[in-house]
């Protein structure tokens, strides 16, 4: 799935997932909740400032937070994100047709002259 490979992209280091719950809303959005765990809080909100940076994701927030239940792997925190994925449609593959319109040109429009009366 695309989604995963876009998240897996802004993911920052010593961070990674614990779960991920990924869902149509009803808006037919893909709703991404997920819980990630890491060595500082820092990385948790690293990962949310390169989601809102990134075309993929809006309005990510963290819902919760706390220490990781368990200390395996050095993890200390724990947070719980949520996130729409927003799909980045490439152009269409040669010999598809386009949907979108391309831009008219605007004709060119005479400009007029202006002439200087009685100078001399």
């Amino acid at each position: 799935m695309k989604a995963f490979e876009d998240l897996e992209r802004v993911m920052p280091p010593r961070i990674h997932l614990v779960s991920i719950q990924p869902e149509l809303n009803d808006d037919n959005q893909l709703a991404i909740r997920m819980v990630v765990a890491g060595d500082s809080s820092d990385r948790a909100i690293e990962l949310v400032r390169r989601m809102e940076d990134s075309q993929h994701f809006r309005e990510t927030r963290i819902e919760t937070y706390g220490a990781a239940s368990q200390q395996a792997g050095g993890d200390t925190v724990q947070f719980a994100i949520n996130a729409l994925y927003v799909p980045i449609h490439d152009a269409p593959a040669s010999g598809q047709p386009s949907h979108a319109e391309p831009p008219h040109p605007q004709p060119a429009r005479p400009r007029p002259v202006h002439t200087q009366r009685g100078a001399k």
